[in-house]
């Protein structure tokens, strides 16, 4: 954390942003190489939002870890620090721009079943890129209305670049 102050303050944010809901479970919503549902959660999880919430005083990365934490995994709890207190992520603006990873997200609502989640990626790539600049992505109800973002393979049918200039 002391090489690179603040780095990581915005991850809490990112994930709430980047979560549906779908059949009540969490999933992230899948950018770039990520290809299918992907539930939030793994084994261990919780620990890094405990990490995260400690070193930021960071309530949203808090609410995280509680939402994740198994009363069997005991490496949830390294981290956990019970000063830090737990937000509720649906206080958070109901649109957000992560500049420095080119992504703007807006929702209609926090709400866990029928939130609308729509997601605009344009601006540099983290790591290596992809040709997908100006593409988006639809969510509604948890489920994804438009293909992802990323490289088209062959089970995904339908891509949302919008390209210009372009042969």
């Amino acid at each position: 954390f002391a090489a690179y102050p603040g780095f990581l303050s915005n991850a809490s944010r990112y994930a709430w942003y980047m979560t549906v809901y779908n059949g009540g479970s969490q999933q992230k919503i899948q950018m770039e190489d990520a290809t299918g549902p992907t539930a939030w959660g793994a084994k261990g999880e919780a620990s890094y939002w405990y990490r995260l919430a400690k070193e930021y005083d960071d309530v949203y990365a808090q609410e995280l870890g509680y939402d994740f934490a198994e009363t069997e995994y005991v490496t949830d709890y390294i981290w956990l620090d019970t000063s830090v207190a737990e937000g509720d992520h649906t206080t958070l603006p109901l649109a957000r721009e992560f500049n420095d990873l080119g992504y703007t997200i807006w929702r209609d609502s926090w709400n866990d079943s029928t939130a609308t989640v729509v997601l605009f990626k344009s601006g540099r790539s983290i790591g290596h890129a992809h040709p997908n600049q100006n593409s988006f992505m639809v969510y509604k109800n948890g489920v994804p209305l438009t293909g992802g973002t990323g490289y088209l393979t062959g089970s995904e049918n339908f891509k949302s670049s919008v390209l210009s200039n372009s042969i």
